[in-house]
């Protein structure tokens, strides 16, 4: 009995840290995926504040910020 139970450690042993790993990893590919919608909404405003408005670069730049930092206050 004592063997198994010293079997069922070495193999939790080895597999925790593979399971750490990918559980990492997915909460990091989540992060990044968050991260590309909050950068396409942004890039989305941006261009169509400027075919609407006829706004020059600055303005534009301005107006991407301000979205931008609503996003991040919004949690997207």
């Amino acid at each position: 009995m004592k063997m198994k139970r010293g079997q069922a450690i070495v193999e939790m042993a080895i597999v925790m840290p593979i399971l750490a790993f990918v559980m990492v990893l997915a909460v990091q590919f989540a992060i990044l995926g968050s991260a590309m919608l909050a950068l396409n909404q942004v890039t989305y405003e941006g261009a169509r504040y400027a075919s609407v408005n006829q706004a020059a670069a600055q303005a534009v730049y301005n107006y991407m910020l301000s979205v931008g930092s609503h996003l991040k206050k919004r949690g997207q």
